[in-house]
């Protein structure tokens, strides 16, 4: 019982790190996307590419993203108890 509401309360701040992170490597993938864009073209088509190029980003890291912020600790977790307990 005291394991899982150690996960739970593991899974707040945890979800905090997760938006946070998601958020920086999503404006650091449209920043390098404006600068990419040809310059002669008008803002509101590169404002377009940029939310669809950061939108499909995110679409594609938020999986690995979950699994190294959320699993990777609650599993270490899980493997430390389990290891203190029949050790």
């Amino acid at each position: 019982m005291a394991f899982l509401r150690l996960m739970i309360l593991m899974l707040i701040p945890l979800a905090v790190i997760y938006a946070s992170l998601l958020a920086f490597l999503c404006a650091r993938h449209g920043e390098r996307l404006s600068e990419e864009y040809q310059p002669g073209a008008s803002a509101r088509e590169r404002q377009a590419f940029v939310k669809a190029g950061v939108r499909a980003y995110a679409m594609r890291i938020r999986g690995r993203l979950a699994a190294a912020v959320f699993g990777v600790p609650l599993a270490g977790l899980a493997v430390h108890i389990y290891m203190t307990n029949t050790m």
